[in-house]
């Protein structure tokens, strides 16, 4: 869950007013490591090659930086619109009037930084203080705008870590990826597995779902065809460590692998998902040649 960093009035502790803190730049700079922020190159510290424009915004280490958008000081001019301008970014840059808003996830970081960087924010000699607090509560007593900011927040750190895969070393699994509105389930397919993958594939079979309350999702598996001779690429979205053909008896192997404590055998080739999970059934059921087609299972969830 991601807490709200709220502005709390010390003088009055039953009648307290609650807001969001929007914290500058310059706060936070101890949680956005080394610069630059963006535009940053393959090492850390490094700007981007110049002669690579696509990485002219580009955010490859540290912390997920997400721009949130951009409070205009005058709304009725829209000077960030249209985009179709955007040809020369100094030009719409130069344009634009208002305060950016940004959102940064520090759940991976050290609570004692964190703790460090708040205190150094908390405004000297005044009757507030700087306080985590749990967002429900903290949204009762936000303004519309300031509410707009944290639901936005909120919702793309929240995006951003549910969909961020953190397996364990030689961990492989199904493809997966969600469906964009507009799209065919057969459709969704074809794009999550050229994009995360580089391969083409046809022949696109339902074989069953499966609820996946983390937090409200739903998993649907299915069999396609693939040319196995066709190379694999990692870098069209770079979303994969690493992505790899395995055989039947590779699998096999895998499977039937005596793993754990005591266990006399070598290391397994690779790990992959358990059968409680509807990846686990697609490639158990593949390897042993009995793919049951409509087949449904139930997870342990």
């Amino acid at each position: 869950m991601v807490a709200t960093l709220a502005i709390v009035p010390q003088c009055n502790p039953i009648t307290q007013k609650r807001t969001l803190a929007l914290l500058p730049t310059d706060d936070v700079r101890p949680l956005l490591g080394i610069e630059p922020y963006f535009g940053q190159g393959q090492y850390e510290g490094e700007a981007y090659p110049s002669d690579v424009p696509v990485l002219q915004a580009a955010r490859l280490h540290g912390p997920r930086i997400v721009f949130l958008g951009l409070k205009e000081a005058n709304p009725l001019t829209a000077a960030a619109l249209p985009s179709a301008a955007f040809k020369d970014a100094d030009t719409v840059i130069a344009k634009l009037e208002g305060t950016p808003f940004f959102s940064v996830d520090i759940a991976d970081f050290d609570e004692s930084v964190v703790n460090e960087v708040i205190q150094s924010s908390q405004p000297v000699n005044s009757p507030i203080s700087l306080v985590f607090m749990e967002p429900k509560t903290a949204m009762t007593s936000l303004d519309v705008f300031t509410a707009a900011v944290f639901a936005e927040a909120r919702s793309m750190v929240d995006w951003n870590g549910r969909n961020k895969k953190k397996f364990p070393p030689k961990f492989y699994s199904a493809l997966a990826g969600f469906v964009e509105p507009g799209e065919s389930y057969e459709d969704a397919v074809k794009r999550e597995m050229w994009e995360e993958a580089g391969i083409r594939v046809w022949n696109i079979r339902y074989h069953s779902g499966q609820p996946w309350p983390f937090p409200a999702n739903l998993m649907l598996g299915f069999y396609a065809t693939a040319d196995t001779s066709a190379p694999i690429r990692t870098d069209l979205d770079n979303e994969l460590e690493d992505a790899r053909w395995y055989t039947r008896q590779e699998v096999l192997a895998v499977l039937n692998h005596t793993s754990g404590l005591g266990s006399s055998e070598e290391a397994p080739l690779f790990k992959m998902p358990p059968p409680t999970a509807i990846a686990g059934v697609l490639i158990k059921q593949w390897a042993e040649g009995n793919i049951r087609i409509g087949y449904s299972t139930k997870g342990n969830l």
